[in-house]
């Protein structure tokens, strides 16, 4: 049995009574020495609940298909393995049968770790995401609201199946159809730039008239960066819901090649086309591609440029405009959705003087 890092068992301990003769052995997954999944025995719900991570390095997907192979041949015992005491009363009506529910834990170094959980209930597969403190809860209540919104604009949606908060507040899920796929490679590219578009209104607006770029126009106010937003302020652009964190890890390829879009987090009700794409792009660029941010640059300039870009950034209204596109969105990410895009914004301020 595999010894837990203290993070990792203080989460479970929210779930499982450590203190009861009642124990479960699991077969798990680790990633950097902390606890990732945590699978069903049965086999049939094994795979299903796999599927709950979606590795994006060459190292990750080589090792979750040893794992699946082993599942399938019956010899998950070859996988490591932790013994979990009785589930919790407030746990058992969600997940039903330790043999056909498991765990994804969430980002160990979030200050609002989650857990997310397959589990099998009335002939359905689910996927819960659920809280287990105030702070997680909380963010919970405000992505299964972020729900409710998003399947009002976006029909093709997943829509919540249940969700809780308790009265304490401390403890809150919501429940959505389990989906079988996979994340997007490069050959489905068009299929989920497609997606985006079927998103776009038929209503265009000044950027300034977004809250999201007034958000950046007060926060640059007098800053280093000011004369370059400014520049942006009368581009006219398409409205579009944006999701916030359009990446391909939460993004699934459906069995037959639907597109499915998950964690709805940082939804926000509208904003300029062509920003989650531009997201997308950027962090396959980053993360997956490991380029360097003058690369990344230019890797989502040569996109624009292209017969699917051209098309793409005129139904968003940027039209040739590529630059403005790109860097519209980097101070949206930068000052709005919270990512680290200084060395990227250098990097494209360099790109315009060069054009001038």
């Amino acid at each position: 049995m595999d010894k837990l890092l203290s993070t990792d068992q203080t989460l479970l301990d929210s779930m499982f009574d450590a203190g009861t003769d009642e124990v479960h052995t699991f077969p798990v997954i680790f990633r950097d020495k902390h606890l990732l999944l945590v699978l069903p025995k049965i086999k049939k719900h094994a795979l299903r609940a796999i599927t709950l991570y979606q590795p994006q390095s060459l190292k990750a997907r080589v090792y979750i298909c040893y794992a699946k192979w082993l599942i399938r041949l019956g010899l998950a015992r070859f996988l490591p393995k932790v013994k979990l005491g009785k589930l919790k009363e407030d746990y058992i009506q969600l997940l039903g049968s330790t043999s056909e529910f498991g765990l994804l834990l969430g980002n160990p170094n979030s200050d609002s770790r989650k857990i997310i959980t397959y589990h099998y209930s009335n002939d359905n597969s689910l996927v819960s995401k659920i809280g287990v403190n105030m702070k997680s809860a909380g963010d919970i209540v405000s992505e299964y609201e972020c729900l409710e919104k998003v399947s009002k604009k976006i029909p093709s949606s997943l829509k919540l199946i249940q969700s809780f908060c308790s009265e304490s507040k401390d403890l809150a899920y919501f429940s959505v159809k389990w989906i079988p796929g996979r994340s997007p490679r490069r050959k489905d590219y068009d299929k989920v730039c497609n997606l985006l578009t079927e998103w776009i209104s038929k209503e265009s607006c000044q950027l300034t008239d977004f809250d999201g770029w007034k958000v950046v126009l007060e926060k640059c106010n007098g800053s280093v960066h000011s004369s370059a937003i400014e520049s942006l302020n009368n581009k006219s652009l398409m409205r579009v819901p944006i999701h916030g964190d359009f990446a391909p890890w939460n993004i699934k390829i459906g069995v037959e090649g639907e597109v499915f879009t998950l964690d709805w987090e940082s939804y926000q009700i509208d904003g300029a086309a062509g920003w989650d794409w531009a997201h997308f792009l950027i962090q396959s660029k980053l993360l997956i591609d490991k380029m360097y941010p003058h690369e990344v640059i230019e890797s989502a300039l040569y996109w624009a440029k292209s017969d699917e870009g051209v098309e793409f950034l005129d139904a968003c209204g940027w039209g040739r405009d590529h630059l403005s596109w790109i860097g519209s969105y980097l101070f949206y990410a930068q000052y709005v959705l919270g990512f680290d895009r200084e060395e990227l914004i250098e990097c494209w301020k360099e790109k315009v003087e060069m054009s001038l």
